[in-house]
């Protein structure tokens, strides 16, 4: 075979196997950040709220995506990030502990109750519990409605 086929095929092959990778990822990293303690993971929903993945397909590559508001400014202020990627709720007896999934870092980096506040996270979609991610599929019993309350400038 031709280096260039190689090439094209190694691609296409990254292409197809990358998201689905990345549900392991994530469920590894869901794992291992909440060192044993009940969590659940919540995925951005177009309403401007997050809400529990119907099952961990949902945590694939190509269908998570951190959604971009118009904030109603002008230049670069009018297109503002708004939402994560996914959501790690991790349940620490008192105010849950928030992760944002980064495909940069591949892990959930850590929110400050700050920027939670900051961005509307108040509580969470999901309910959390132990070993979430091994359910693959939540039940609706444990939805709970978070909405964002970000305030447009």
């Amino acid at each position: 075979m031709r280096r260039r086929t190689k090439i094209i095929l190694a691609i296409i092959g990254a292409v197809i196997v990358w998201p689905f990778a990345q549900i392991a990822v994530i469920g590894a990293q869901a794992q291992y950040f909440a060192g044993g303690r009940p969590y659940c993971i919540d995925v951005f929903n177009y309403h401007l709220s997050y809400r529990p993945p119907g099952s961990l397909s949902e945590l694939n590559g190509l269908s998570l995506h951190a959604r971009f508001v118009n904030s109603g400014g002008s230049g670069s202020h009018s297109v503002t990030q708004h939402s994560f990627h996914a959501l790690l709720v991790v349940d620490t007896g008192s105010t849950p502990e928030w992760r944002n999934w980064s495909y940069w870092h591949q892990h959930f980096d850590r929110l400050t109750p700050q920027q939670a506040k900051a961005t509307g996270l108040y509580s969470p979609a999901c309910q959390p519990q132990a070993d979430f991610v091994r359910r693959s599929r939540p039940t609706h019993a444990t939805y709970t409605h978070a909405r964002l309350s970000t305030v447009f400038s």
